[in-house]
């Protein structure tokens, strides 16, 4: 028995997917337009497998960013080019105090309206550090929580390559990093200030004992080497916690707690600030 057959490839990104087959009863043949009507169909079947194909690579890379996106602990949420929230990831939502279903569809400077650390508004309508450059640059603001949790959190914009998609933003709560830098300012003030207290003592010592009219008995040159000592010994605590500061800056210090008597603190500064 003859069957007339006819196979049309399915070509699906330059490459053979399938194909299509046709048979045909005894003794009988396809007439030319018949032919190229199969042929046309092999065609879009082609292209409509292939855009199948794509949507379920697009569908599983999506899934895969989002699944990316909701481990990382920064937050991260996009935007396009009207300032709307497109995405707003979980580390975003633990930042800010806000739902993704609260965030997304709303204008960013809703939900990120802040400052600068100089008190100059930076999120607005009409005023987005990140939309403002070709190439936007890192900044800091402050901003209130919907808990109102005062924060601040350094954002790192970029734009996708594709014009007018926006922007992916990156942020992080840095308050506990600048809280620590404020401190470590405060000390680093307070102990060069108190280091002109010893220096100062020892001067005035050194300076009495070798006065050339300055006629010193025996208590009164025990009493100014006493000085000199004590002086000393407070100077070199203070260069210690100095350098323990550094150490710590460079994680090669281990901190031991010890119990402390906060009279005696008391105290001992109270004696301090009296003999200045």
């Amino acid at each position: 028995t003859i069957i007339t057959y006819f196979a049309v490839p399915l070509l699906a990104r330059g490459e053979v997917a399938g194909i299509m087959e046709i048979g045909i009863g005894e003794n009988k043949t396809l007439p030319e337009n018949q032919r190229n009507l199969l042929s046309m169909l092999g065609r879009e079947a082609g292209v409509a497998l292939a855009n199948a194909w794509l949507y379920e690579q697009i569908v599983d890379d999506r899934e895969k960013v989002s699944h990316i996106l909701s481990s990382i602990g920064e937050g991260v949420f996009t935007i396009d080019d009207d300032q709307v929230i497109r995405s707003f990831n979980k580390a975003a939502q633990s930042i800010m105090d806000i739902s993704e279903e609260d965030a997304v569809g709303q204008p960013c400077y809703k939900i990120f309206s802040g400052k600068s650390q100089e008190g100059k508004a930076l999120c607005c309508r009409d005023l987005c550090p990140a939309l403002r450059t070709p190439a936007p640059e890192p900044f800091e603001m402050i901003v209130r929580t919907r808990m109102g949790d005062k924060k601040i959190l350094r954002l790192t914009p970029s734009r996708f390559r594709e014009e007018g998609r926006g922007l992916v933003i990156i942020f992080r709560d840095v308050s506990k990093d600048r809280e620590v830098e404020e401190l470590k300012s405060r000390f680093v003030s307070s102990l060069t200030y108190e280091l002109k207290s010893p220096i100062t003592s020892i001067k005035a010592a050194l300076a009495s004992l070798r006065h050339p009219r300055t006629a010193l008995d025996q208590e009164q040159y025990a009493m100014f080497t006493k000085t000199i000592g004590e002086e000393t010994e407070r100077l070199n605590r203070m260069l210690g916690d100095l350098l323990e500061v550094s150490r710590l800056e460079s994680e090669t210090l281990t901190p031991n707690p010890v119990p402390a008597y906060i009279e005696k603190i008391v105290e001992e500064a109270a004696a301090d600030f009296r003999n200045e």
